[in-house]
């Protein structure tokens, strides 16, 4: 990509990982292809590009730079600069005040404050570089409301000329989900950034109430996917095929899944784990142990695999129900993948899930704080509803699939509202 010239807007985006690696961010693929701004993608996660070699499709208007590309004597002397800046001393203060000074805390805030820095002298450095003038024009979009929009909040004191814009998501917003609740620069972050931009109303609500920022600068931006077509998974329900998507991490619970399969056992399950994490291997034990002695129950962990590999297995294998155990969420896109197929969805109603499914409509809804004998009852709901209730289930899949997250009309909307700044 060459760099426009005259004074059109650059936008800089800065992400975690993408566009390196099968995993992680696999949402921002979809999202890019609707961007038709000149701009430069930072991934800032430290291996980002050293570890990991895939390299994912990005548009032509876009450049992809890493910071593992930035030198270690700059990275040292942004460390020896996190103790010289005031917004370091006040967040201590305000851990004390807090009564959250801990060793955890500290550490937590000196990370996060480094990373930012060296992610601003980076960035700053490579505009020079590519022959960008200080004085352009730049929207600097940071995909997550942590080091990334902290790292954006930096850039814009020095490119004045600049708006500061933030997605969103689900750790990076809710304090609840981070360790001890404390996630660093909140304050900062809330009340300097141009606009706010949660994928929910749910994400929404809790920044007004939260963070008391002014409602103008929140917009709901919805994340999308693409359409590729619907699943076949109507025509034989003797064994209910289900599927469950993500990470297996605590948050995701899906012990909780391999704990309701115990509680059936006059129905034949065909269950189908996508995803990898730091649990799998216990999972994989837990369920050898739970499941392997029942005669109805066959189970399948496919680890991590590449998200058009998930894709690939909505469209070629029949599935009855998606299951989503998870204890929070921002608005799950496995959900939203799975309801595009037509497939209903088992979930919690966290986050802003309730917003895209609706119970008894295109799934079923359950409570924060479930039990396995919860989720065994609606699969049975499901296995022994009738076909015409269950075609019902499918078709409102997709319609409210196509009505709150096809990425053909979030997208477009989200890019013309970020070009407008």
């Amino acid at each position: 990509m060459s760099i426009p010239d005259g004074n059109n807007p650059i936008t800089i985006m800065l992400t975690n990982h993408f566009p390196f690696g099968e995993a992680g961010e696999t949402f921002i693929e979809t999202e890019i292809l609707y961007n038709k701004q000149a701009t430069l993608i930072f991934a800032l996660t430290e291996n980002a590009k050293k570890n990991i070699k895939i390299k994912r499709k990005t548009p032509e208007n876009c450049k992809i730079f890493s910071i593992s590309d930035y030198s270690l004597l700059k990275k040292v002397y942004c460390l020896v600069i996190v103790f010289l800046m005031k917004e370091t001393w006040s967040e201590l203060y305000l851990l004390i005040k807090q009564g959250k000074f801990r060793l955890f805390t500290i550490v937590k805030l000196l990370n996060f404050v480094w990373k930012g820095l060296c992610s601003f002298y980076f960035i700053k450095d490579t505009l020079k570089k590519e022959g960008i003038s200080k004085n352009r024009n730049f929207i600097f979009y940071a995909y997550w409301m942590h080091i990334p929009a902290y790292a954006a909040l930096l850039l814009s004191k020095y490119f004045t000329n600049s708006k500061i814009i933030t997605r969103c998501h689900g750790y990076d917003l809710y304090l609840e989900r981070s360790r001890h609740g404390y996630s660093p620069l909140r304050n900062v972050l809330s009340s300097q950034m141009d606009n706010f931009y949660p994928c929910s109303q749910n994400g929404a609500n809790y920044l007004s109430s939260r963070y008391g920022i002014d409602e103008s600068k929140i917009k709901v931006m919805r994340l999308g996917t693409l359409d590729h077509g619907k699943n076949t998974g109507f025509e034989d329900r003797k064994t209910l095929k289900i599927v469950s998507c993500s990470s297996v991490i605590a948050v995701k619970r899906v012990h909780l899944i391999i704990e309701a399969i115990i509680h059936i056992t006059d129905i034949n399950i065909s269950w189908t784990h996508l995803g990898g994490g730091e649990l799998l291997s216990n999972m994989q034990t837990h369920s050898h142990a739970m499941l392997t002695h029942m005669p109805n129950v066959h189970y399948t962990w496919c680890g991590a695999i590449s998200n058009k590999d998930v894709l690939a297995f909505y469209s070629n294998n029949p599935i009855h129900a998606f299951i989503n155990a998870s204890e929070s969420e921002g608005v799950p896109v496995s959900i939203m993948e799975a309801l595009s197929f037509g497939i209903p969805v088992i979930a919690t109603a966290v986050g802003g899930t309730p917003e895209i499914v609706e119970s008894g409509t295109n799934g079923f809804l359950l409570p924060e704080n479930l039990s396995a004998k919860e989720i065994a009852t609606v699969l049975r709901q499901i296995y022994t509803m009738s076909d015409s209730d269950y075609l019902n289930l499918r078709r409102n899949a997709r319609a409210g699939w196509d009505n709150m997250s096809n990425a053909d009309i979030v997208y477009p909307i989200f890019y013309e509202n970020i070009t407008s700044l």
